[in-house]
């Protein structure tokens, strides 16, 4: 009796059971899929959870099916052919990784003059093409040449000023300087106010926040002024609760400091004489 043979990603043989036309006919579409360079991860994506997968079941009451999809039941998982199938469109994203040429959000950043995080925020915005893949995002070089000559022919933004929120309230608190004289700073005890910067090229950001134990916990935020990316606001909490601290304006991060400490130092040591 024949047993159909799938070899998979990491070179085992899977076994799984001759399947009826249906199947079959479905498995095929599948490898096509997977071999065709035109065919786009997404849609193979589509394809394996749609509602045309007969190890699918459409009417799970499942809370996390997607419209339009089915949902893969005890019984789904138990049939090796729904692992051939993961299995083709692992190797499809495998496939796709090693013959679209990207850059690592450092490379990317650095052709951009912006920070990883910078182009990261660009990438899910879809301001920029990218992926990520494992543990690390990709950026498509195209994208990325698109996007600076976009900038180049559109010149910068026009200067915009840098606007906050800040204060101390509610057990946490936001403080504000620039780190280029003459020095600005904004500290306020008690209650909340809001300003601009009309004019900066350095802002040093001190973010508070009192631990349930009665210590404080303090982060740095250190931002350029980059007209040539959209107005972007951060939130202090960042849960979006009072007070409702807040940064906003064409800006990019170029350091975080999450250890108190050394937040606080940092702090100190740009302290205006």
């Amino acid at each position: 009796m024949h047993v159909p043979t799938h070899r998979t990603l990491a070179g085992d043989e899977l076994d799984y059971p001759e399947p009826d036309d249906e199947l079959a006919s479905f498995l095929d579409r599948v490898r096509e899929a997977a071999s065709d360079p035109d065919v786009a991860i997404a849609a193979m994506v589509e394809l394996v959870y749609g509602a045309d997968n007969p190890l699918l079941d459409p009417s799970s009451p499942s809370p996390i099916a997607l419209p339009q999809r089915g949902t893969a039941t005890a019984e789904t998982w138990a049939d090796p052919a729904w692992h051939v199938m993961l299995d083709l469109l692992e190797a499809k994203r495998v496939a796709v990784a090693e013959i679209t040429p990207s850059l690592l959000l450092e490379e990317a950043g650095e052709l951009l003059a912006l920070t990883p995080d910078a182009v990261r925020k660009a990438v899910l915005a879809e301001t920029l093409d990218g992926e990520k893949y494992g543990n690390r995002w990709h950026v498509t070089p195209a994208s990325v040449a698109t996007y600076r000559d976009r900038v180049l022919r559109r010149g910068r933004w026009p200067a915009t000023p840098l606007r906050f929120r800040c204060g101390n309230a509610s057990g946490y608190g936001m403080d504000v300087k620039t780190a280029v004289k003459p020095r600005f700073v904004r500290r306020v005890r008690k209650g909340v106010t809001e300003f601009e910067l009309d004019d900066f090229e350095r802002v040093l950001v001190r973010l508070r926040r009192q631990r349930d134990d009665g210590t404080k916990a303090t982060r740095l935020l250190v931002l350029e002024a980059d007209p040539s990316v959209e107005p972007f606001r951060f939130r202090w909490p960042t849960t979006g609760a009072a007070p409702g601290f807040f940064i906003e304006g064409r800006y990019r991060d170029v350091q975080k400091v999450n250890n108190s400490t050394k937040a606080l130092a940092a702090w100190r040591k740009l302290e205006p004489a």
